[in-house]
């Protein structure tokens, strides 16, 4: 054909295209240049002492670095159950830290020398190409998924491969749970002392006028009623003192358990109390948690008529019923209960408030003897009983609650909120847990967990101080409601007015509650204010004792209470022989990529650029005396090279893509005619 040129033979190709390569080799082999380092004849097959060292310098390395992993699990396993050092633990926990990041990259480090030296200990002894790209590609997590995909090869040595290589994130991340510290705990007994909210109020005892604590009780009480809303609700007020919750709200939203218990959680719910001022206690232990059960006890007020009517008069005195003989009554019989007459309630108005109590009965008494029967409740002559539902005169005395209201209801004269309700005494057991902080000055933070109906003996539920007419009929009495303002709005009572309230308005569990509440916040401030606002720990003087009350004023209850005694290293089994067969696993992998060198001959050629002069023709040098050389010493050898993968027949009707020194080979694409041959 015309303008046809037959293509050369290989042999006169060889010859045409060294000649470009002969000025290179002329200067690789010029002994007048000190940096001459090509061979000059064909060398025997024997390790280039410079590059092996090179190598099995960086294999040692990487097989002392499995060290530190199995030393920490060495040591996980030996401080197993050991007390934990303060120092040595941070110590640890820096170690696991560190090793959770360099595990991984250790461990592809010596991952990717192993598939590299094992390809070279198999390429000697023969090995099929596939598996040999198999494991040159598996240097890394995704070279291994890439290069078993892209091959279509799913054979054993691939799952070998994937297995290997999934232990790298699962040996990191064992190092982080293989140990942890726990607390040792002692548990102890201890005996606290609770405040006893039976000794007898100054409401209901001659000898000690109320006008002796006037000021401490109204400022008691007003601080409690003006406290933030977050103290109100919180589980102690805010002097600490524990609350007590009231038992009528648990019974109606919990279930008790299998030991009349009503649990419940006050970080989590809102749990109503009887009282803004709680029970003080005393001799915790500044260290270890606490737990106890105390007994106290507080009045329920159930209101069960709530509405807008005619304002109700009360009398500030009234005559005994016919019949009544009140002199013969002596301080060993048991008093009467006796029903004032003509519907009367007996109550003090208060000329600051618009707020009114009374009461509908009361006890035929005598100031004399009868005294002792306020001082002790009634303990002397009424028998105790258990639980709160048992009365002793059959039936609970009505409390009236009234407040006035402006003119502006028709058809309702004199309106006012009247409330008429049952009150009663409560005497609970409560389940206390303290907290305490051994990094804080702060006292031990204590709460009620539990709480259920006293098991012990106490005196019926309607033997109340209230049965003696001068608890309302005192100047304290009187003003018990003087702050009627929290009935409306318990958090922030300040806000609200004092004349015109709607509290007929209220649900009637709701009134009942915060009704209760003032009752008992008045009431627990008149018992003992030293107590309540200083607690049991500090030392009262016996004169200001004698003054409140002959009664013991703390209760001893024994406390169980846990510290620390210090902690405990626990290891993790399962983790620890994760963490050690992944480490294992590796050291055995260092081990064997640092042999293997020492098993083959041939030189280290695979996984460089380099290698491909080997046995190209357009690198005559190259082939014919440095066969002997490994990878990197060719690399180092030529690193001045420019070299190109181009076509080397660009003179040619068909060109041919060659590995070539770059002046040897025409880049693709550099003229018209090469682009239109290379597309033929």
């Amino acid at each position: 054909m015309s303008g046809h040129r037959p293509a050369l033979s290989e042999s006169s190709t060889s010859s045409s295209v060294s000649i470009s390569s002969l000025g290179s080799t002329a200067e690789l082999l010029n002994e007048t240049k000190p940096s001459s380092k090509w061979p000059r004849r064909p060398m025997p097959l024997k390790r280039a002492r410079l590059g092996f060292a090179l190598r099995t310098s960086i294999d040692l390395l990487l097989y002392v670095a499995t060290a530190p992993f199995i030393t920490l699990g060495v040591f996980a396993a030996v401080r197993n159950g050991k007390p934990a050092d303060e120092k040595e633990w941070d110590r640890l926990q820096l170690a696991m830290k560190m090793a959770v990041t360099t595990f991984p990259i250790i461990f592809a480090a010596i991952m990717g020398r192993l598939t590299k030296n094992l390809a070279t200990w198999r390429l000697e002894r023969g090995i099929s190409l596939g598996h040999l790209e198999q494991l040159l590609g598996s240097s890394s997590v995704f070279g291994t998924f890439s290069t078993q995909v892209l091959m279509g090869s799913f054979n054993m040595l691939a799952v070998g491969l994937f297995v290997l290589w999934a232990l790298s994130p699962l040996g990191g991340q064992s190092s982080l749970h293989i140990i942890r510290t726990v607390p040792s705990l002692t548990t102890a007994s201890k005996d606290v002392s609770t405040f006893n909210t039976e000794i007898p109020s100054p409401f209901d005892a001659v000898r000690r006028p109320l006008s002796f604590i006037g000021p401490q009780l109204n400022g008691l009480y007003v601080t409690s009623l003006m406290a933030p809303p977050n103290v109100k609700h919180s589980p102690v007020d805010i002097w600490g003192n524990l609350k007590v919750p009231l038992m009528s709200h648990l019974a109606s939203d919990h279930t008790s358990n299998g030991t009349c218990w009503y649990n419940f959680d006050a970080d989590v719910e809102d749990i109503p109390y009887s009282s803004l001022i709680g029970i003080p206690v005393g001799g915790l232990q500044p260290n270890g948690n606490t737990t106890f059960t105390m007994e106290s006890s507080y009045f329920d007020v159930n209101c069960y008529s709530l509405s807008l009517s005619s304002y109700v008069p009360t009398a500030a005195s009234f005559a005994a019923p016919l019949g009544a003989d009140i002199s013969t009554t002596k301080s060993k019989d048991v008093p009467r209960l006796l029903q004032i007459p003509n519907n009367t309630f007996y109550g003090k108005a208060n000329k600051e408030s618009s707020f009114t109590v009374g009461i509908d009965s009361y006890i035929d008494w005598n100031a004399g003897p009868m005294a002792t029967l306020r001082d002790e409740g009634m303990s002397s002559v009424v028998r105790n009983v258990t639980g709160n539902k048992k009365t002793f005169y059959g039936r609970r005395q009505t409390f009236l609650f009234e407040s006035k209201l402006p003119p502006v209801y028709p058809g309702v004269q004199n309106p006012a909120t009247v409330a008429y309700c049952n009150i009663g005494r409560v005497y609970v057991e409560s389940a206390v847990s303290c907290i305490s902080n051994p990094l804080s000055a702060r006292r031990s933070q204590c709460s009620v967990a539990a709480v259920r109906n006293s098991q012990v003996p106490h005196q019926p539920a309607d033997i109340t101080p209230f049965l003696f007419p001068s608890i309302l009929g005192s100047d304290g009495g009187g003003k018990l409601l003087t702050h009627g303002e929290i009935l409306n709005d318990t958090d922030t009572p300040l806000l609200v007015q004092d004349v015109g309230m709607k509290l007929f308005s209220l649900d009637r569990n709701i009134f009942s509650q915060r009704l209760t509440q003032v009752i008992n916040t008045h009431y627990m401030a008149s018992l003992f204010p030293s107590a309540m606002v200083g607690g049991l720990d500090t030392q009262l003087p016996i004169y200001t004792v004698s003054q409140y009350t002959s009664a013991p004023i703390n209760r001893t209850t024994t406390a169980t209470v846990i510290s620390l005694e210090h902690n405990l290293y626990a290891t993790n089994v399962a983790w620890l022989i994760v963490f050690l067969a992944t480490s294992t696993v590796m050291l055995m992998a260092a081990t064997i990529s640092s042999t293997l060198p020492y098993f083959t001959t041939i030189p280290d050629v695979l996984g460089y650029a380099s290698s491909l002069t080997r046995d190209s023709v357009y690198f005559p040098h190259a082939a014919n005396t440095g066969s002997v050389l490994d990878g990197l010493t060719r690399s180092r050898k030529l690193k001045e090279k420019k070299v190109r993968l181009g076509d080397v027949r660009c003179h040619e009707r068909v060109g041919l893509l060659a590995f070539s020194e770059a002046d040897a080979a025409a880049r693709g694409g550099e003229d018209e005619a090469l682009s239109v041959k290379l597309d033929v």
